[in-house]
């Protein structure tokens, strides 16, 4: 089996990177340590599970890409649109 090119390995990894960038957020703020947060633990709370599910989402499209599958393909295109838009 044949190696990807270098720019389809720099994107798995920008993908790999995305996701636990998100992870790290939800983590940072669901620990009440970012200082730009407000007190309130409702939105703490909210703000550190729409993180994880952005977080666990990156990486389930990178398990998908990785394996070459046309759904995850689409779905990424789509999650990585809506994300720039928001």
């Amino acid at each position: 089996m044949r190696r990807p090119p270098a720019a389809v390995s720099l994107i798995f990894a920008l993908i790999f990177l995305n996701a636990f960038t998100w992870l790290g957020l939800a983590l940072l703020i669901a620990s009440g340590r970012h200082p730009g947060i407000p007190s309130d633990v409702t939105v703490r709370a909210v703000m550190a599970i729409l993180f994880t599910a952005a977080g666990a989402a990156s990486l389930g499209l990178y398990a998908l890409l990785r394996r070459r599958s046309a759904l995850g393909y689409r779905a990424a295109v789509v999650f990585f649109a809506l994300s720039v838009l928001v």
